[in-house]
């Protein structure tokens, strides 16, 4: 086992024979910047921001990183372009001090711009229909470096949500045989999910 994985293992309470996903048994999400952090790990991206309440963990957790914030912010579903409007600006004021680069894209269009290979990690919470998360696997994976981490968010059964269908698809057809969620206790079934690239 590589030596990511194997601190992946020591650090969430991995499991021998749990069945994949292999399940953290210590470890949310916050942990999993934390991890970030104890990594090394300092040019990252975060796919979907929303109001900036995991950036701004990132942030905290990961010390010197360079944040790449992409959202569109634009309407969709029941939010209007005004809502995404004030929600872009309340991400501005939580994440200014951070100095974050704000990508104000579609994943798709930002991915273009971001170099292969650069990124430590991505973490993926864009939409949550099965069309999208694969799509922004796929164009994501590739700008994460050899032995950086591929993560997401929601990793749970809600009707119309197509994040665990994508993940498991993606795995199972890359043959990714070590990929994990995380342990969530306040929301008990939003895990995270990553891999080590």
């Amino acid at each position: 086992m590589d030596p990511v994985n194997r601190a992946i293992w020591n650090r969430f309470h991995i499991k021998y024979n749990d069945t994949l996903p292999y399940k953290a048994w210590q470890g949310d999400r916050i942990a999993l910047a934390q991890f970030f952090g104890e990594m090394g790990f300092r040019e990252g991206a975060e796919v979907g921001v929303e109001n900036g309440r995991y950036s701004a963990h990132l942030c905290r957790n990961i010390k010197g990183l360079h944040l790449r914030c992409i959202d569109p912010w634009t309407a969709f579903g029941r939010h209007s372009d005004a809502d995404m409007e004030r929600t872009y600006q309340n991400a501005r004021a939580r994440l200014l001090r951070f100095g974050v680069q704000f990508i104000r894209k579609p994943s798709l269009e930002a991915a273009r711009d971001i170099p292969d290979g650069s990124l430590d990690f991505v973490y993926i919470d864009g939409l949550h229909d099965f069309d999208s998360v694969i799509q922004d696997i796929i164009a994501w994976v590739p700008k994460v470096k050899r032995g950086g981490i591929v993560s997401g968010h929601d990793y749970v059964p809600i009707y119309q949500y197509g994040v665990i269908q994508a993940v498991d698809t993606y795995t199972r057809i890359h043959n990714i045989f070590l990929w994990y969620i995380t342990h969530e206790t306040l929301t008990p079934q939003a895990h995270s999910w990553f891999w080590v690239k």
